[in-house]
């Protein structure tokens, strides 16, 4: 016998009888038995009883196959005497190198626990099978799961298998291969979703399963979502599905649904034996309203498809959606299949090689496509010329196209710089699109990417706002009659929506806190420090293109210093200078060519203001406070890729005057309503940039907005040295909406 190599490198976990965190590896060896990640013995031998997590398995140049043994990276076979305790076999690796083997499973949980008690209440227990990875290599074995989680139990909670890596590279797999197996054949829900298949330069002989959802004997949920398998170089495979949900029983009393939902297939330069489905619901009630919708099959490279049947949904047996938000992306021109159904998204990427007389994809059957979006993408430039149409579909079985867009518009597949717009046709054969023009590196989409700059730059805005409002005034009032230093705050939240040739919609709060103190009989000096958090949404519309909205959040950060100078009794003048570090992101899934695009920008801001007023006083309790003020705010630009496109914001200035007046009533001592009405009106306020050197698209904030305002002052006590300031804002014009204001000082 060849010579064998066991080692048990480390043990991290252990609890009552369980063996976990253990690394088994076993090298030129033929076994005996099965090999458990959590063995008793050196070996992998022996499984112990209990929860088997964290294990490594390394089987290099092995053969497990001879004598039929599997090998596990956690094995749990048990039931635990309590209601919906957890059985788990999760977060193990199996490596599997140069060997044979028969059944390979990252996780496999099973439980038979069922208990009835005197009350008719039913006990069980839940297993679960998380974060498992299988790796295979230059192997050959019969079947492999990432994660299996199955019970005969009665719970009402769910079997999971989530989160599971199978990656299998240059081997063979004689029957199926599962991301993530979840089965139920009593009374609690099954839950396949988030796990992954890669296959590369390998061949499977059976099904491929994103994730399977096994609910056998019960109305519970059945999910088998948001997996993602993907075949690539030369890989060889029968039926290939993103997520796979069965549901065997036959009546509806929970009112539970299977769904099959937002599943990914890839295959690129493959060999598909049989049919692709980006999500499958089976089911035994005809009545029950499943879902297959969101899912995405891309075919590309040179992959051989001619007998196969592409599904982006498919419902066996029960009812429903198995159409909406499906997507079929095709990625080469002169492919073929046997027939497409149930997408309602179709995008054709032209390759640079497509020439007039060409055609993406022939298919044999019938095809209908009534009230499907059609996409056409360009990858890496085109050979076409204004007025060349080619093929995207054809078909010698019927073509059905009531209801599709006329007109796509296609960016160039990894920039958003660049837009072709095609028109869409059709006869009973052949869809077809034919380029009516070319826009080079002039997207008009772009603009929407310098809103979310303008966004930040508004948010700043907002805090000079606050600076030169209910800052100053806080600051002011603490300062009074202090003996020593005073502490001063305060916060401001509101939501406006900027009109800058677009839209851009505003929300956040911004608060400043900091020590002033009166010098002499006259001068106010404070230091602050500022923050603010928000969060924004745009929207652009264009003629020739589709519209784009967008979202983002804004923050910043920084010091300052404010002054007020009182001239004689009447008259006063004020400043305030700030500087610190803003944050901006933006992202959106609008931009023709890409499912999103966002950036992330740091830059220094500064900025100042100055005013002036004059306190009038028009009777014992009535006063007039008459001001105008001039705001500075500069945003610094920043450098970032979006795509495969370099895209340079420069800096952002903001020139904003204000006149207006505030009239204060003293009601008494410790309380004075007022009420405010100011004119605004912002000199600068553009946000310009390029992309690959071409400048977009430039939003702006010039423009004029009226500001009214209504609150109260209060000193809540006249022992205790606290003032208070509570405001509201209005605003309509340039910029629309409220806000709310809070000041607070305290004198030392």
């Amino acid at each position: 016998m060849r010579k064998l190599i066991l080692a048990v490198l480390a043990i991290a976990v252990m609890a009552g009888s369980a063996f976990a965190g253990q690394i088994i590896t076993i090298y030129g060896v033929v076994t005996s038995t099965n090999v458990y990640g959590n063995g008793q013995f050196p070996d992998g031998t022996g499984p112990a009883d209990g929860d088997s997590n964290n294990n490594i398995v390394n089987f290099t140049n092995s053969d497990a196959a001879a004598n039929g043994n599997i090998i596990y990276g956690g094995y749990v076979n048990r039931y635990i005497d309590d209601y919906n305790a957890i059985v788990a076999a999760s977060n193990n690796k199996v490596y599997v190198n140069i060997s044979s083997t028969n059944y390979v499973y990252g996780g496999y949980s099973y439980s038979n626990y069922y208990y009835a008690d005197s009350y008719g209440g039913h006990y069980g227990n839940i297993t679960e099978a998380n974060n498992n990875t299988v790796n295979i290599s230059n192997s050959i074995a019969t079947d492999c799961s990432g994660g299996y989680a199955y019970s005969n139990s009665v719970s009402y909670d769910n079997d999971m298998a989530n989160s599971n890596t199978v990656n299998i590279i240059n081997s063979m797999i004689t029957d199926s291969v599962y991301g993530g197996y979840a089965g139920n054949d009593a009374n609690a829900g099954v839950i396949a979703c988030n796990n992954t298949v890669t296959i590369a330069s390998s061949s499977i002989a059976n099904n491929i399963y994103g994730g399977y959802a096994d609910e056998s004997s019960a109305d519970n949920p059945a999910r088998a979502s948001n997996n993602t398998v993907t075949i690539t170089s030369s890989s060889t495979v029968n039926n290939v599905y993103g997520g796979y949900t069965y549901i065997g029983y036959p009546y509806v009393t929970n009112g539970y649904n299977g769904t099959a939902n937002n599943n990914s297939v890839t295959i690129v330069s493959s060999t598909v034996t049989g049919n692709v489905y980006g999500g499958r619901v089976v089911d035994a009630n005809v009545s029950r309203a499943d879902t297959a919708t969101g899912n995405r099959v891309t075919i590309g490279g040179t992959t051989v498809l001619s007998g196969s049947i592409l599904y982006g949904g498919y419902i066996d047996g029960g009812s429903g959606d198995a159409w909406t938000g499906n997507t079929l992306n095709v990625k080469n021109s002169g492919m073929s299949v046997k027939g497409i159904y149930n997408f309602e998204n179709l995008n054709f990427y032209l390759p640079t090689t497509m020439s007039v007389g060409q055609t993406m994809l022939t298919v044999t059957n019938a095809v209908d496509i009534t009230n499907s979006k059609i996409g056409v993408i360009v990858t890496g430039g085109t050979a076409l010329n204004i007025g060349d149409t080619v093929g995207l579909i054809s078909t010698i079985g019927g073509l059905s196209a009531n209801g599709i867009n006329t007109a796509a518009f296609g960016a160039d597949a990894g920039s958003i710089a660049k837009i072709y717009h095609f028109a869409i046709g059709y006869n009973s054969n052949i869809l077809y699109a034919t380029l009516i023009d070319e826009e080079a590196f002039n997207n008009p989409q772009t603009k929407a990417l310098s809103e979310g700059q303008l966004g930040g730059l508004a948010f700043l805005n907002q805090g000079v706002d606050l600076i030169a409002g209910s800052g100053m005034n806080s600051a002011i009032k603490a300062g009074q009659d202090a003996e020593n230093i005073a502490a001063f705050a305060s916060v401001g939240v509101g939501s406006s929506k900027y009109e800058t040739g677009s839209s851009v919609d505003v929300n956040g709060f911004s608060v400043m806190a900091g020590f002033a103190e009166r010098i002499g009989e006259a001068f106010t000096a404070g230091v602050f420090f500022e923050g603010g958090n928000g969060n924004y949404n745009t929207k652009n519309s264009f003629n020739t293109a589709p519209s784009v909205d967008g979202s983002g959040d804004a923050n910043y950060y920084g010091v300052g210093f404010l002054g007020c100078y009182d001239i004689g009794d009447s008259w006063y003048g004020e400043v305030s200078l700030r500087a610190g570090q803003t944050k901006t992101d933006f992202n959106s899934a609008d931009f023709v060519g890409t499912s999103n695009a966002g950036y992330e920008t740091s830059a220094i801001y500064y900025g100042a203001h100055i005013g002036a007023g004059r306190l009038n006083k028009l009777s014992e309790k009535i006063g007039l406070d008459l001001s105008a003020k001039l705001f500075y705010t500069h945003q610094g630009g920043d450098d970032v890729t979006v795509e495969n496109d370099k895209v340079s914001f420069d800096d952002a200035d903001s020139v904003r005057a204000r006149i207006g007046g505030r009239l204060n009533y003293d009601a008494s001592k410790n309380f004075m309503p007022y009420i405010g009405a100011f004119l605004d009106y912002e000199l600068s306020g553009k946000a310009e940039a390029t992309i690959n050197g071409a400048a977009i698209g430039t939003p702006e904030l010039t423009g004029a907005t009226g500001i009214g305002e209504l609150g109260v002052s209060l000193t809540p006590s006249g022992k205790l040295p606290l003032t208070i300031d509570l405001g509201l804002q209005g605003y309509a014009g340039k910029r629309q909406g409220g806000g709310g204001s809070l000041q607070a000082g305290y004198k030392f």
